[in-house]
This record gives structure tokens, sequence and C-alpha cells, in this order.
């Protein structure tokens, strides 16, 4: 279907280039502006990784969980049961997935305070950095500093 999701950020960014910056008298708010684009140009080219990633992620967490719960207290065990078993039914729904990924990873932080092994403290670290690394949304404009004028327009 027409339009997709990248051809409409594409189209907001062309008006906010073309129609929208030459009106803006502020050098501040032009910089402000310039870091919306960037990063609507970031969403528009990466939106389409963030399922797979979230699918990939929440596979990793939970053999991360799996294995944390054979040293788990039993309360423990039972939120990493519960966690692991709340895994939602339509790999198609990003925000299912999304707030999944979020309890696992509440799960995981769970085990670390918990003090797991050093072995599997580490595998957690290694996931966690490499989770760091694959992340597909990144900003990629400074965040705007107040203007001196305090209002900026």
């Amino acid at each position: 279907m027409r339009p997709t999701v990248r051809e409409q950020l594409d189209g907001v960014c062309r008006i906010l280039e073309e129609v929208i910056a030459p009106e803006i008298a502020s050098s501040h708010t032009r910089e402000t502006l310039r870091n919306l684009v960037s990063n609507l140009r970031m969403l528009s080219r990466s939106w389409t990784r963030l399922l797979p990633f979230l699918h990939w992620d929440n596979a990793a967490s939970t053999a991360l969980l799996v294995a944390a719960r054979e040293q788990a207290d039993a309360p423990l065990a039972a939120r990493i049961d519960s966690t692991v078993a709340s895994a939602p039914a339509d790999l198609a729904d990003a925000e299912a997935a999304h707030a999944y990924n979020a309890a696992l990873r509440a799960c995981l932080s769970e085990c670390i305070l918990a003090s797991c092994d050093a072995v599997l403290i580490e595998r957690m670290t290694e996931h966690f950095a490499d989770r760091a690394a694959r992340y597909p949304l990144r900003l990629t404009g400074a965040q705007p500093k107040p203007s001196a004028a305090g209002g900026g327009a």
C-alpha cells in the first residue's frame, strides 16, 4: 500500500526542510529542526529492523533466564517462569514484543541483583553489549541546548 511508512516519514522530512526550515529565523530553532529531521530519517531507514531485533533479543534473554532459573530461589524462579510464560502469541505485534522485552530485561536485572554465578553474569554482560551494538534505532542528532534567550524561536 502507498504511501509506505518510509515514504511518509521521508515526505515529512522534505516538508520540514523545504517549507518550514526557510521560515525559521532563530539559529537555535533551525538546529533543533535539523536534529528532528535527522532523527526522522533514522526512523525511516531503521524502523523495519526493530521487530526482528526484539525477537532476537527476546530469544536470547529467555535463554539467559532459563539458565538463571537453575540458580534462583523459589520466588525468583516463579517470576522467571511467569515472565517467560508471558511471551506474546502474535509475533507481528511490535508493541507486545516491546512490552515482553521490557519484562525480560527487568527479570534479568533481578537475576543480576540476586547474585547469579560469575559465568552467567558474564554471559548476561556479553548479551547486553551485543544488544547495545545491534539496537537499530540510534538517535543521530545532538539534543538541543536551551537558547540564550530562553525561548529559542
